[in-house]
């Protein structure tokens, strides 16, 4: 995951930053949002979470970045879920559009560079 977001102290990076997560299934994403919010949550189709221990969360400004999977984009950064008081920080998973959807358009434009 890559990113150029508020830092701890929250300071805007001049650079970017890559985190490393690892990828959850959308079941495995639900069950977890779910039992945290003690609430039924389904992730949608098209989207990905991630998380890690420890923790790599996306921070304001890091979306739109992308997530690379063995050096190909999968996705693009969206947000991070739950909303901000509805859970610590370290129980929250990142979420990100997949980019499969678009690959034809992808790689034509990479082919036209």
């Amino acid at each position: 995951m890559v990113g150029c977001g508020r830092s701890r102290i929250n300071n805007v990076s001049p650079s970017l930053k890559v985190g490393i997560v690892k990828l959850m299934s959308r079941q495995e994403c639900s069950s977890h949002l779910s039992d945290l919010l003690r609430r039924r949550y389904s992730i949608s189709i098209g989207l990905m979470c991630s998380r890690n221990n420890p923790y790599v969360v996306m921070e304001p400004g890091d979306s739109g970045g992308p997530l690379f999977f063995q050096g190909s984009l999968i996705g693009l950064n969206v947000g991070l879920y739950p909303r901000p008081n509805e859970a610590n920080t370290e129980n929250k998973v990142n979420a990100h559009i997949a980019t499969n959807k678009y690959s034809v358009f992808i790689d034509l434009h990479k082919a036209l560079e």
